[in-house]
Order: C-alpha cells, then structure tokens, then sequence
C-alpha cells in the first residue's frame, strides 16, 4: 500500500505544519498582548489623570472660584490694604518706603504690575485684586494636578515593588479626592475673598511638594533641582515664613535623591539658586533696616500673641517690652486717640509698617506664655483637621464649623483600604514622609505663634478702610 502509506505521509506534515503555525500564531498573539500592555501602560504612566475626570474638576475649580472671586470683588481685609499700599510704592519709585520688613513683597509686585496695565479706577481697583487672586488660584490649581501626578507615578511605583501588582488606588479615586481637598482648602481655609499672599504659597508649595515626589521617581534630573530651588526663592518672596521652611524642604531633598554623592552638588544647586532669587530683597532689607532679616512678621507675632503686649499697633513700649524708637503721638488718655499723620504717607500708618512703630521691641522667650499658645494651637488644628473648619464673623469669633475636609480625608481611607484590605501591608507601603516632613515643620512653625488667634485679634482690633487712601 504505498500510494497510502505516502498519503498518510503527507497529511502527517500538513497536520504539523497547522500545529506548528498555530503555535507561532499563538506565540506572535502573545507577543502582541504584551507589546499592547506595554503600550498601554506607558501611556497610562506618561497620563495617570482620568480626562473626563479633569475636564469636570477644572470646569468645577474654574466656576467655583470665579463666582467666589467676583462675589467678594468690593471687600477688602487690613492686611490686604497694606500690600496694595506698598504697590503703591513700588509704582511710585518710593523705595524708602517700598522695602518693608513685614509685608512680604511678591504680592505687591505683582499688584503693582497689573495695575500698572490696566490702569483701574479707585471704584474697581478691589475688584482687579480680586481677579488676580483668581489667576493665581488658578495657577495653584495646575500646581496642585502636577502634584497630584507625581503622588499617583511614585504610589504606583511603590505599590508594584512591594506586591508585585498594581493595587494602588485608581486615578478617578485619587482625582475625585484630590480635586475636593482642593477646593475645600482653597476656598474654605485660603478663601480668595481676602487679600493675601497664601494662595502664592500654596501653588508654590504644591510645586515643591510635586518636585520632591518626582526627585524620589527619576533620581537626580539636575533640571528639578534648579527649578527646586527656584520655587523655594519665589515661596519665600511671598511670605517670609517660608525661608526657614525652606531648609527644611532643602533637607528633604537631600534624603530624597537616595544617593549622598549625587545628592550633595544637586542640593548645592538648589540652595545657590534660592540664594540668588532671594538674595537682592535680603540685602534691601538690610540696607532699610539697618541689620540683617529675612523678615520681622515672625518675632512680631511672637511678641504679641506669646509674650501678650496686648497691641498689635499703637504699641507705647514697656517694662517687659522696651521702648520703642518710633512710636504714633497718644494725644488723649480716655478714649485713647493717637496721631501718626508722619513719617509714612500711607492709608493707615500704623499697619503699613508695623516692624517701623514696633523697632526697638525685645522678644523674649516667656515658658507660659508659649506653653498656652501650643495648647491653642492644637485645639485649633483639632477643629480644623477632626470637628470642622472654623470660619470667622464680622466681630471676629468663631460662626461656622465646616467639617468637609474630614468627610473628604475619612472618604479616602476608606477606599484605600477597600482598594487593599491588608491593613498592614498598606501602612508599610506608606512611604511619603518626604512630603509629611515639610508640612508637619510648617504645622510645628505656626503653631508656635497660633494663626488663628492671630486672626481673629487682628479683624477684632484693627480699623478697616473700605477705601484707600490714594493722595499719598
């Protein structure tokens, strides 16, 4: 039976050929999958933000924080009359007076700047202030997604490492999270109704915090330590709290590079550039002053809400105190009335430039009084973080608790320990210190001075122009 015997032959190599091209096919298939998850991987790691989940957060950030904005165009606070004031300055090259050693200057600047462009009546100058506040609100906001990227690549990251799977949280979680958080600390704590600084600071340190978690996933790019050190210079400019924090985010930055050989030029770095960008304010303080600072809204706090002066303006000197080298005429005993028509040609002089009628002021450290204070402190932390948000009246005292941001803190918890039920192994994978570090510093800084205190007197005991005084 040859002619079968080949036959059978010949349906033996076709049958291994198919199974031989089946397995080919099957290997290439294979090969396909995992070039596709490569692919899609990448471009979930090159974009981790859920898009649809963005075009609604920054369509909710923009409405919210327009209305918020032109709602409250025509208020204005005491402090924010006096960064308006030294803009003035500034336009008006009064440079004797521009430098001040209390009010930061970044903001004024950039007053200075917009009104200088657009040229604003008295009647909508409050409202063009308010508008800028939106801008930067803005601003905060992409700094804050930045950061957010940046949390979401390293918790993936870590989460791979120890479990060999991604069970992070999903993007639409953290985005959901982070957008509310946001909006709640923005609007909320900041409040872009009064006219300050802060919303600076918080883009500038959402960037900080943004860079650092980016410096622990890519190492040593000499590219973020120049632009590290950068924000670091642009925060300080805005409030001056921010310098000796600035050591602080400067030390977490070291540790973060992972590498003390590649660490120490890269931070080195850092520093001169915050050196150079802070530097020029730094030497026109001390040629306004006479001595050097980076800024006297620190130990004047300090004198007044722990060493308890009892005046904030006005101050006459005493015992404890000292005598001050500059102080406003008391013309009358009851009711107390005080002329302050010279040296500073300002709206109201006394808060211009508090650490000018303050010179000569001692500080001194007082056990119980400091003690009382970090009480309040974490009684007012408390509030804020657990019972709610305390939102001020008119007079000052405590109105509204708004308990929004807990919701939004237990709610994240919640899903993290749904999205990995091993408790244990979750905590372990918490490796953000790196951002925990600086925020605690600046939790433990104010908290030596009590902010809120701090407010709540101010609004109670200070005038408050509705307008300024522009003839100076």
């Amino acid at each position: 039976m040859p002619g079968t015997h080949s036959g059978f032959r010949a349906i033996q190599k076709i049958g291994t050929i198919q199974a031989s091209s089946g397995i080919i096919r099957g290997i290439a298939a294979k090969m396909l999958n995992v070039r596709e998850m490569k692919v899609t991987e990448a471009v979930s790691e090159s974009r981790p933000l859920n898009t649809r989940i963005r075009v609604i957060g920054w369509s909710v950030v923009i409405v919210l924080g327009f209305v918020r904005a032109w709602a409250s165009g025509h208020s204005m606070n005491p402090d924010g009359v006096s960064y308006l004031d030294v803009a003035d300055k500034y336009l008006q090259r009064d440079w004797a007076w521009a430098v001040n050693a209390y009010w930061s200057p970044l903001y004024s600047w950039v007053s200075a700047a917009v009104f200088s462009v657009l040229r604003p009546s008295p009647y909508w100058e409050y409202t063009v202030v308010h508008l800028v506040n939106f801008v930067v609100y803005l601003l905060a906001f992409a700094s804050f997604e930045f950061l957010l990227v940046q949390v979401i690549k390293y918790q993936r990251q870590t989460k791979r490492f120890l479990t060999d799977e991604d069970s992070s949280l999903p993007a639409w979680a953290w985005q959901s999270i982070g957008y509310l958080l946001f909006v709640w600390g923005t609007l909320e704590l900041i409040n872009l109704a009064i006219v300050t600084p802060d919303m600076i600071v918080a883009a500038s340190v959402f960037l900080l915090m943004g860079l650092l978690c980016r410096i622990r996933l890519n190492g040593a790019r000499w590219f973020d330590f120049v632009l590290f050190g950068l924000v670091l210079g642009v925060a300080y400019l805005a409030k001056a709290a921010m310098f000796p924090l600035a050591f602080a985010f400067l030390t977490v930055c070291f540790f973060s590079v992972g590498n003390v050989r590649r660490a120490v030029p890269r931070v080195l770095i850092s520093f001169a550039v915050f050196l150079i960008v802070s530097s020029p304010f730094l030497l026109a303080l001390h040629w306004a002053k006479g001595r050097w600072t980076f800024g006297d809204s620190g130990p004047l706090n300090y004198a007044w809400f722990v060493n308890r002066t009892g005046a904030n303006v006005h101050w006459q000197g005493d015992r404890l105190g000292g005598t001050p080298r500059h102080t406003t005429r008391k013309i009358w005993d009851n009711p107390s009335v005080f002329e302050f028509k010279q040296p500073i040609p300002a709206t109201y002089p006394p808060w211009y430039d508090p650490s000018y009628w303050n010179e000569g002021f001692r500080v001194y450290f007082d056990p119980k009084g400091q003690l009382t204070v970090l009480v309040q402190s974490f009684w007012a932390y408390y509030r804020v973080f657990v019972s709610g948000t305390v939102k001020l009246d008119q007079s000052g005292m405590p109105a509204v608790y708004n308990t929004m941001g807990m919701a939004i803190l237990v709610s994240f918890l919640v899903l993290q320990l749904y999205r990995d039920r091993n408790a244990l192994r979750w905590i372990t994978s918490i490796k953000q210190w790196h951002i925990l570090v600086p925020a605690l510093a600046a939790l433990g800084l104010y908290s030596l001075i009590q902010e809120e205190v701090h407010r709540s007197v101010r609004h109670k005991h200070l005038a408050r122009p509705v307008l300024r005084d522009k003839t100076h």
